[in-house]
């Protein structure tokens, strides 16, 4: 098969269709905008359609004047103008992909060759390829899999079309019409499908470099007086959050901080109040960023380190100014290293001025001149994040008995401090609940599997405890609130028992979507949690709120598994935000669907497991009914070409006249098992005016005697030599090609058994 063979492209038509169908649908999963997706794909299909129309236009000759190659030309002329414009609106990635999808249509009109096809093939993958990098959709894995599909598809029908040409040339090798390949397809789909679900997938690639890309101004406000002069803090400077931060309901300025409200302390630090968080649960299951990574590590935003009443503030070193050279800040590390990880950020909700990073960051590739470094290792940026922006961090946490942790120098007496006014009550938890713990370590691990274990989770904000501590309330009362006051309790306790503890805010990632690897943070995963100070272990992290799994390295990385903790967040979080909604109610449909499915596969796997011994002798029981089939098949096949011979040598003993319809009976029988049959209702007139197209010519003059004797005409009759030759020519080639097959089956088995063993016997003997 040629690459330069002319092809004829309207037999491809359905499957170029689905083809580029499926490309455009995939391309247009990595939209955000839905709008702007459905508006790209539904253009795109009206152009291929537009081009597949021309093409056939000018195949018909009814443009004249214009010739397909120039046609394309034009074509490709207007693809580069809709590139320049994409450059402008879009950036150089989507560009490129127009311009590809210009190309295919340009291929479209002037398609003729094989190369056309190969080439059709190749450009429809770039597009899809960028899908699978920036798709954020669950719509990608369908419409990858119907890309596959068409690919697939297509394929199979040409590698089939070329055989059916070369076959049509000869009588003896025709072949049956093929189905275009799409069962095939099918059935590679179905095997590639629990390769998917099972087998682990590697961690995310970054190559390339970082990506960090954003259309906001993030350069620092104090250069730049009249750019954000309402939102400067008078009492810290613009690195600090100051009065700006809001409430996580995306309330002022519509920007959301996991903490809640901000608010400054007598001496300018910077705090919030635990129990003056402000949720709006209509908006908690709203997205604000998608994150790629290896490892689901949550992303902190700020450390507090003084408790007083119900109030967290950030003390500590001044921040400095951190300037990025050529997009990138370099960070020298003590961390082990144990676990390297690289996460991007892509930012899709106004959020506050903390530029939320896993611990151990190592460096940072961020769209700005700067950042502002606290001396605790977190990061500020000089305006707030907004949306559409993204960044990336490369980050070296340890693993410290399955928990992350990060190295530091020795905490100084505010990790130990603990407000005057806290109930004595506090302190006596924290003793009983560690009383068997022999060191500091295990205590921690206590006091973190005390919470999560008689105390419940809650979305909800209002605080009912006048005339009490916040601590008293939950701790005694209550048992029951959101993760400040899981985060406060063991902070604090921990302090109690003197083990130095700080509180970190941020936001926890949720469970990465299995059919787009991104983790979907949303309003909900802004958090709350502890890290804990141990002298041979550092930074640890802990994670006292029961919601929220604890974060730990995850080894196995398959799709099925992340699919059944992604179902069992979504039905947690629907349960928690809209307990009665019909969100809710599908969510744990689905939960209990794949439940249901993944016990179906186990049960498969352990019937496999009991059948698994017999497997040899089903497998031999198999081979043996293979082969009586296959004997049983050839000498049948054997059975009817000895007829159709006999018949033939027959019809050339006898008396021309009356071999003629023994003749066409014996040609047809042939003709029909090699996938030439005659079709209803054609004569056999028309019959031979078909073979001929394919290669098969039958003389004249046998074709006239035919109609002479089976219609009752008189006309001349053919020669007995010209009879004779044409039959004993078949004949010949039916013996040679496919006669006998049984025992030339037998034959080649023989041959295969002798061959295996003069190997063995060789390799025996050496």
């Amino acid at each position: 098969m040629r690459i330069d063979e002319p092809v004829d492209f309207q037999q491809y038509g359905s499957r170029i269709a689905m083809l580029l169908a499926a490309t455009a649908a995939t391309r247009y999963t990595a939209e955000s905008d839905a709008a702007h997706a459905l508006g790209g794909f539904v253009f795109w299909l009206i152009a291929f359609f537009a081009c597949w129309k021309l093409r056939g236009a000018l195949r018909a000759k009814r443009l004249p004047n214009i010739a397909p190659q120039k046609a394309g030309e034009a074509v490709a002329m207007i693809g580069m103008l809709l590139f320049l414009v994409t450059l402008i609106d879009d950036g150089i990635v989507s560009a490129l992909v127009a311009l590809l999808f210009a190309l295919l249509a340009a291929t479209l009109v002037i398609a003729e060759r094989r190369a056309h096809v190969l080439l059709l093939l190749g450009a429809s993958l770039a597009p899809v390829l960028f899908a699978a990098s920036q798709s954020r959709s669950s719509l990608f894995v369908p419409c990858a899999a119907w890309f596959t599909l068409a690919v697939l598809s297509m394929l199979i029908f040409d590698i089939g079309s070329a055989r059916r040409r070369i076959a049509a040339a000869t009588l003896v090798n025709v072949r049956k019409a093929g189905h275009g390949g799409a069962v095939v397809a099918l059935m590679v789909l179905g095997l590639a499908l629990p390769l998917y679900l099972y087998v682990p997938q590697p961690a995310p690639l970054s190559l390339g470099g970082r990506s960090a890309q954003t259309a906001h101004d993030y350069s620092d406000p104090e250069q730049h007086p009249g750019a954000d002069s309402s939102r400067r803090s008078k009492k810290t400077g613009p690195h600090d959050d100051g009065h700006d931060s809001v409430k996580t309901d995306a309330g002022e300025n519509g920007r959301v901080s996991p903490e809640g409200k901000s608010f400054s302390g007598k001496h300018g630090e910077e705090g919030f109040s635990i129990s003056q968080i402000e949720r709006d649960s209509a908006l908690g299951n709203g997205i604000v960023m998608y994150v790629k990574t290896s490892q689901p590590l949550y992303l902190r935003g700020k450390l507090y380190d003084r408790f007083e009443g119900d109030h967290w503030f950030r003390t500590g070193d001044t921040p400095t100014r951190a300037n990025l050279d050529s997009g990138y800040l370099k960070l020298s590390t003590t961390t082990a290293g144990e676990t390297a990880l690289t996460q991007t950020i892509n930012v899709v909700a106004n959020l506050d001025k903390s530029l939320y990073a896993s611990p151990g960051v190592t460096q940072i590739r961020f769209p700005g001149p700067l950042l502002y470094q606290h001396g605790d290792g977190t990061f500020d940026v000089p305006r707030p994040l907004q949306a559409e922006t993204s960044y990336s961090i490369d980050a070296e946490p340890k693993v410290v008995a399955g928990r992350y942790a990060i190295d530091g120098a020795a905490p100084d007496a505010r990790y130990l401090q603990i407000d005057d006014k806290l109930s004595a009550r506090v302190r006596e938890l924290a003793e009983s609940v560690t009383e068997r713990a022999t060191d500091s370590w295990t205590k921690a691990l206590a006091l973190e599997h005390h919470l999560r274990e008689h105390y419940a989770y809650s979305y909800e904000t209002i605080v009912p405890y006048q005339g009490r501590t916040p601590l008293d309330w939950f701790l005694f009362e209550h048992q029951r609130g959101h993760c400040e006051f899981f985060a406060s309790a063991m902070a604090v306790m921990l302090r109690e028992i003197g083990i130095p503890a700080r509180l970190a805010t941020g936001y926890s990632l949720g469970e990465r979507n299995p059919l787009t690897g991104f983790h979907e943070v949303r309003a909900l995963d802004g958090h709350a949690w502890v890290e804990a100070w141990f002298p041979e272990r550092g930074w640890v992290m802990f994670e006292p709120t029961p919601f929220y799994p604890v974060p730990q390295e995850r080894p196995e990385n398959q799709v099925a598994s992340a699919a059944d903790r992604y179902l069992d967040r979504q039905a947690d979080t629907s349960a928690v935000l809209t307990p009665q909604s019909l969100q809710a109610i599908l969510a744990q449909l689905m939960r209990d669907s794949w439940a249901a499915l993944r016990n179906l596969q186990r049960s498969l796997v352990q019937v496999a497991a009991a059948v698994l011994p017999w497997l040899p002798g089903v497998a031999l029981l198999g081979v043996l009914v293979w082969f009586v089939l296959r004997l049983a098949t050839l000498a049948l096949s054997d059975v009817n070409e000895r007829r159709t011979i006999s018949q033939l040598l027959a019809a050339a003993q006898q008396n021309p006249d009356s071999a003629v319809l023994k003749l066409a009976d014996a040609l047809e029988r042939t003709l029909s098992s090699r996938g030439s049959p005659r079709a209803a209702q054609t004569t056999w007139r028309e019959y031979c005016e078909t073979l001929a197209l394919r290669g098969v010519a039958i003389p004249a003059e046998i074709l006239e005697n035919f109609e002479d004797e089976r219609y009752g005409k008189i006309s001349s009759t053919p020669t007995p030599d010209a009879i004779r030759n044409v039959i004993a020519l078949m004949a010949a080639a039916i013996k040679v090609a496919r006669y006998p097959r049984l025992m030339r089956q037998l034959r080649r088995w023989q041959h295969g058994f002798l061959e295996l063993a003069r190997m063995g016997k060789t390799g025996l003997d050496s």
